[in-house]
């Protein structure tokens, strides 16, 4: 369907939006240090999020699924 395909190109070239945001952020911060902190500190926001997602994910399946 016309759905899947859009799905298929946002993936092909979402690396390419990610590759221009990382280098934008840093062509912004001089130093590498800086820029290897900025990348923890996002990677853990995103796994924070991820988490807080996949357990909304189980309490649906807990209450919405017998057992």
């Amino acid at each position: 369907t016309a759905e899947n395909g859009l799905m298929l190109y946002g993936v092909y070239f979402a690396w390419t939006i990610i590759m221009m945001f990382f280098y934008g952020i840093k062509r912004i911060v001089k130093t590498d240090e800086a820029f290897s902190i900025l990348w923890r500190i996002g990677i853990f926001v995103i796994g924070i999020i991820n988490m807080v997602g996949m357990v909304d994910i189980i309490r649906y399946g807990i209450m919405y699924y017998p057992k």
